[in-house]
């Protein structure tokens, strides 16, 4: 739910969906950048296909479709 950002949720908090995104263990991966947390591959690439985020020549994903920050 949107709200505004304090220090305790800062670490979580995903800055495109304006919302507290808690990284659960194992996670495939999390942007530096806005804090989307991708739990698997399969979030990522979905993610990747749902924005036109094209991926590099071999399938690279380093980019957080989102955002365009570096994974």
């Amino acid at each position: 739910m949107p709200h505004e950002v304090t220090d305790d949720c800062h670490a979580i908090h995903c800055y495109v969906h304006d919302e507290d995104e808690p990284t659960p263990q194992g996670a495939h991966d999390v942007c530096l950048e806005c804090n989307h947390v991708y739990p698997t591959r399969a979030d990522l690439i979905r993610a990747y296909q749902e924005n036109g985020v094209a991926r590099g020549p071999r399938g690279e994903m380093w980019i957080c479709p989102y955002c365009s920050h570096d994974l």
